[in-house]
């Protein structure tokens, strides 16, 4: 609503990233398809879907286009163990109680450690999937290339979930926002050296980090930015 339309961009943060589907290889499930005619009853490790966190939001929007509503895989015998993050959602799936992860944060260890204790199927999303959701929310598609994770026979598509936005609302002070916006852009070696023990793939944040590209936000900036942008001829 409201509040909604109140919301301005400082800035965008890189992250390289995906929301993934994976099953344990047992199941014998490739594909969505597979899902929908199997109707193994999973349990799925995801998150909350609180209206404040954006993974589960997402998770949820990705299963509804798919077909396959929560509502829908409880009537077949699913259950769900749910996080807020990579830290409290991921390990139901290392540890095995959870068959099933739907999750994002694909540069973190989790992912490795999940696939040193289980043999995991990644589901590609259908094209008709990612099409209805571009449609309706905006959100673009990703590919995972085949390297990302062990045992891929080739790269799939699914959810994009790349970079961190940066942002505050339209009541925030010109001052401000145009100091954040010089903060971000001008410290840019301070905020790298704190992932620079992680290669850029690997790190939470994907360094180098660009003000060309930071400047570039997927809601309009908050005036104080933009003078900041401005100032710094990022935009014109």
């Amino acid at each position: 609503g409201d509040n909604v339309n109140r919301l301005r961009a400082i800035a965008t943060l890189p992250q390289d990233d995906r929301l993934v589907i994976a099953i344990q290889s047992k199941y014998g499930v490739k594909t969505l398809d597979d899902l929908r005619h199997e109707k193994p009853p999973l349990t799925i490790a995801l998150a909350f879907d609180d209206g404040e966190n954006m993974v589960g939001f997402a998770t949820n929007r990705l299963l509804k286009a798919a077909n396959m509503s929560r509502k829908e895989l409880e009537n077949w015998g699913c259950s769900f163990l749910e996080g807020e993050a990579p830290w409290d959602t991921m390990p139901h799936a290392i540890d095995g109680t959870a068959d099933a992860v739907i999750f994002e944060a694909i540069m973190t260890p989790y992912w490795k450690e999940l696939q040193a204790k289980h043999e995991m199927t990644f589901i590609p999303v259908d094209d008709e999937v990612l099409t209805a959701l571009e449609r309706e929310y905006g959100w673009p598609r990703g590919t995972i290339p085949q390297d990302r994770f062990a045992g891929l026979h080739g790269p799939f598509q699914t959810v994009d979930f790349s970079d961190f936005l940066l942002m505050c609302r339209d009541d925030l002070d010109d001052d401000i926002a145009y100091l954040m916006a010089w903060c971000v852009c001008e410290t840019t070696a301070t905020i790298e050296r704190q992932y620079a023990h992680l290669s850029p793939r690997d790190s939470p944040l994907t360094y180098p980090l660009d003000p060309a590209k930071m400047c570039q936000t997927s809601i309009p900036l908050h005036p104080g930015a933009d003078a900041y942008y401005r100032d710094a001829k990022l935009i014109s």
